[in-house]
């Protein structure tokens, strides 16, 4: 046997942890030997380095893989991704999320620095996700594709997620209650009379596909009021395409649309061009002068951008426990018009 098998297995265990393959903890020492092949003496020098740097412990019951590993600073630059085919298009001089971001990280001495990126143009490319570019990275605006979860997990890289997350994707994210406020701005709506509501998101990833119909389904449920779109192919692709559909609905056309994600202005001039007086329901930042909006105070985004600074140095500095959602408080909202 080589005298460096156990260094081996060593750094191809270190990769399965990160990559995912373990959670909590690794296999009893004698299942390893006996899937490498290897004496326990072998395995227990293998295991040896891992727990010198601090990547799993001796605990009763097993070796525990440790959720708090902290990340070394290498360059004092960590790269912020954001879309690129956004809908409305986001103006970097002025987005109050990044603005938050760069001024939480230049208090740290960390300058940030900003991709724009196609939906799924730069996940293709492995070689750059295995690499150490920057000290890690933030994800905001929908711009994280999971399949890089594991690229990240192997190399080690520190990153953070601004957006909502399945639970099946293991990684550390930090968004508003969004569902709770769907649901508060559509009581709002109902109070105001209007019963006939429909919901139209653009989905960025598919994976946000089945939590938007579900989330609606329940905030339809709930209220008792009419599912413009009761099943995932009304969020599967272009949200203006659900205007054909509403034509067709035996409940008449809606009172509000509630666009997320959508081209407002496009929407306007659909409406427009079909002469319906339906309203739309549109976040008071969104520069749309049209006499159909009501409008309702935004989410406080310099809010979001601390916490997610604050999540992204606790994951760096080894505290942040093991991936998870971190959400943020949803302030009251109100309709403004």
């Amino acid at each position: 046997m080589p005298e460096n098998k156990h260094a081996s297995i060593s750094a191809d265990l270190e990769k399965a942890i990160r990559s995912g393959k373990y959670f909590e903890r690794l296999p009893p020492v004698r299942i390893l030997a006996r899937d490498y092949g290897v004496s326990l003496q072998t395995m227990s020098k293998a295991l040896k380095p891992l727990q010198n740097s601090g990547l799993i412990c001796s605990a009763p019951g097993g070796t525990c893989i440790m959720e708090n590993i902290p990340h070394t600073r290498n360059t004092g630059v960590v790269t912020v991704f954001m879309l690129n085919d956004s809908t409305p298009r986001l103006d970097l001089s002025r987005d109050p999320l990044l603005q938050t971001l760069r001024e939480e990280a230049a208090k740290d001495d960390i300058s940030l620095v900003v991709m724009l990126v196609n939906s799924q143009e730069i996940y293709r490319k492995t070689a750059f996700w295995e690499s150490r570019h920057s000290d890690g990275y933030l994800f905001l605006y929908s711009s994280f594709y999971p399949m890089i979860s594991r690229y990240l997990n192997v190399v080690g890289v520190p990153y953070v997620v601004g957006n909502w997350l399945p639970g099946n994707i293991h990684a550390h994210w930090v968004d508003f209650d969004g569902k709770k406020r769907l649901f508060d701005l559509v009581k709002l709506l109902l109070d105001r009379g209007y019963r006939k509501i429909a919901y139209m998101q653009k989905i960025n990833f598919d994976f946000g596909i089945d939590f938007h119909c579900e989330m609606w389904q329940d905030i339809c449920s709930s209220y008792g009021i009419h599912n413009y779109t009761p099943d995932a192919g009304f969020f599967a692709g272009d949200p203006l395409d659900n205007l054909e559909r509403f034509a067709r609905d035996l409940n008449g056309i809606p009172e509000v649309l509630i666009p997320s994600n959508c081209d407002a202005e496009k929407l306007s001039a659909r409406l427009n061009e079909r002469n319906w007086q339906c309203k739309i329901l549109l976040p008071s930042d969104v520069p749309l002068d049209d006499p159909r909006v009501i409008a309702y105070n935004n989410w406080d985004y310099p809010q979001l951008g601390k916490k997610i600074w604050e999540v992204f140095k606790s994951i760096c500095s080894g505290k942040a426990g093991a991936p998870r959602a971190h959400y943020i408080k949803s302030q009251t909202v109100e309709l403004l018009t």
